[in-house]
């Protein structure tokens, strides 16, 4: 009977029976807020506790399926997950996290093999990937508690995997090779260098090393590896080219060879580049000259990517690696589920939730990466609090010109003309300064509106500020963004945002900051989009086909108010409103130039005395 449902009504079936997880995880996808690193912290230890709960054979379960539920225990990730619990619960002070790290000690000594393998997600194969990443488990059970027989599984796992070893270094003869050595066992590698240091034991060394050389050896011009896809002939997924470049350098960590550490950066400095130039979020997939061949994201990946590069930054001092890491992590942490249902903590395989990784399911693994990201950051004692606004920053930089902002940043069309004047005239109106006025335009982008006043009101000292520095060959600006200023109190006579609050979260702490800044009498001009217009109803449209400066699943995007409402914050802010009024950009020919495509609003306050 059930062969003769299609597919489509039985998924759709399926999907009912998790309604609320369904909704969590939509909203989740789409707009979260962005929470304090220990608050994420939290909500993954709750995550890791829960999957234990509810495995089916008391293993941490492989993830939660919207089709099938709760899965049983993964003995790979559950013992990679072993080390991240213990660093979680020293992090943020959770003991009930330690004690369940602790207490999966004995199921992982449960699955075992006679051999000293450990099984593969399906617990039909011995898999050296799978049995690597479970003697790193077993390594830091033995640093935490000291017992035998954690050294004995320790042993007997290393003994395996050194058994794979052939004349060139390379391992075929795991259950997962399928004939061809994966160079992202080079995390087994780097396990089997750990150990054997732990325990004194220089052949654990060796095959180690050998297969480290070997993988080398397998590293593309781009950076990439032959043999780090999932399957041959796939495109690279970026979970695995991650795990290529974790292994290589743990094993530098380890050993301090630097031929493996270049071959990181070789790696990572071609992926940093993507991500500061071209994809502010990475994708999924790549071809082997980092081409992308997906337009989804890959969740493990992105929480790998920002550990590996606060990792790099240690090494190499490099504050560019950091900026990767940030803008990542501040992906990942919108997309973690913070509804009240059963995956609450929980993060996505893919973005969207259809994606080709791990479609409609949340793995257990996700948790380990960005949880091991998140903690670094901490030990790190990095600055959280500038996330968002390097976030944008960095999106204006790689997106503004793709969208056609930047040519329209250079000069004002003549409708702006007019805006400017409206301006200058407010003012004019408002303001009658004994000394020279300081004007200040915020988020002044290329510079034109300083310009413009420059020309229009040479005696006046007027200044930019905003958070990208000025390109070379033109005036420079103070860096700085609304809710930071770079001024002093009471020092401006004016401070006008022309098309900028819109890229501000915090609009209460941006006005308080301007209030500061003004004199008293000091004039506050706002202009901005409004969003009852065509565009307006158009933007998530725009959004969603890549064709504006965020994309649709970004964990910031603009903010549009109309009149009233910001009329009603500047009151609360503390400025008496002097001015309000709607603006019309008449676009295009015909009837078009009549429809209310492009409104604005300009809006002014001034400080009260």
């Amino acid at each position: 009977m059930v062969g003769l449902i299609p597919n489509w009504a039985l998924n759709l079936w399926m999907l009912a029976r998790f309604t609320p997880e369904l909704i969590a995880a939509l909203r989740g996808m789409i707009a979260q807020r962005v929470l304090s690193n220990r608050e994420h912290l939290a909500l993954t230890a709750d995550a890791i506790l829960r999957y234990g709960q509810r495995s089916r054979d008391g293993g941490n379960a492989i993830a939660f399926s919207l089709l099938h539920g709760w899965m049983r225990g993964y003995v790979e990730t559950t013992g990679y997950l072993v080390p991240t619990c213990l660093d979680i619960a020293a992090t943020i002070n959770r003991p009930d996290l330690r004690d369940y790290a602790l207490a999966q000690g004995d199921w992982l000594l449960q699955h075992q093999r006679p051999d000293g393998s450990f099984p593969d997600i399906t617990r039909t194969v011995s898999a050296a990937f799978d049995t690597g990443q479970v003697l790193m488990g077993l390594h830091r059970l033995v640093e935490e508690t000291g017992e035998e027989r954690y050294v004995a599984a320790g042993r007997a796992a290393a003994d395996w995997l050194c058994g794979l070893s052939e004349a060139d270094g390379s391992w075929t003869g795991g259950g997962d090779s399928l004939g061809a050595s994966r160079t992202y066992f080079t995390r087994s590698a780097a396990a089997l260098l750990a150990f054997g240091r732990l325990v004194d034991e220089p052949r654990y060394r060796d095959a180690g090393s050998r297969f480290l050389d070997w993988a080398l050896e397998q590293q593309l011009p781009s950076g990439l590896f032959v043999g780090s896809e999932l399957t041959s002939g796939a495109p690279y997924l970026l979970h695995t080219i991650i795990y290529v470049l974790e292994g290589f350098l743990q094993a530098y960590d380890e050993t301090g060879e630097q031929r493996w550490l270049d071959a990181v950066l070789r790696g990572a400095e071609a992926l940093k580049t993507v991500n500061l130039e071209r994809e502010i979020v990475l994708f999924s997939f790549y071809d082997a000259e980092l081409v992308p061949m997906s337009s989804d994201r890959c969740i493990t990946g992105l929480a790998q990517w920002a550990g590996l590069c606060l990792r790099l930054f240690t090494i190499t001092g490099d504050a560019d690696y950091v900026e990767c890491a940030s803008n990542s992590l501040f992906y990942v942490k919108s997309k973690q589920i913070q509804g009240k249902t059963q995956i609450r903590g929980a993060l996505p395989g893919s973005v969207p939730l259809w994606g080709s990784y791990l479609k409609l399911s949340f793995p257990n693994w996700n948790l380990k990466f960005f949880g091991d990201a998140l903690t670094k950051w901490e030990v790190m004692g990095l600055d959280e609090t500038r996330q968002q606004e390097t976030f944008v920053m960095r999106s204006h930089h790689i997106y503004a010109r793709m969208v056609g902002w930047t040519e329209s940043s250079v000069e004002f069309s003549p409708f702006e003309q007019r805006t400017m004047e409206g301006i200058r005239e407010l003012a004019d109106r408002h303001l009658s300064p004994a000394n020279l006025p300081v004007v200040v335009d915020l988020g002044c982008g290329a510079g034109r509106g300083v310009a413009w006043f420059e020309k229009q009101r040479p005696d006046w000292k007027i200044l930019g500020v905003d958070p990208i520095p000025a390109e070379e060959g033109r005036k420079p600006v103070l860096v700085g963004t609304a809710n930071r200023i770079p001024l002093e109190d009471a020092s401006a006579y004016m401070i006008y945002a022309y098309i900028s609050l819109q890229h501000v979260s915090d609009i209460d702490g941006a006005l308080r900051e301007v209030r500061r800044v003004l004199r008293p009498g000091g004039l506050f001009v706002i202009y901005d989009r409004n969003p009852i217009s065509i565009r307006g109803l158009l933007k998530p449209w725009h959004e969603l086909k890549g064709r504006w400066i965020y994309s649709w699943d970004s964990p910031f995007r603009e903010r549009w108010y109309t009149g009233g409402a910001w009329r009603g914050m500047l009151r609360r802010a503390g400025f008496g409103v002097v001015s309000s009024r709607s603006l019309t950009d008449s676009v295009g020919r015909g009837l078009r130039r009549f429809l209310p495509i492009n409104r604005f609003t300009l809006v002014a306050g001034r400080k009260s005395a």
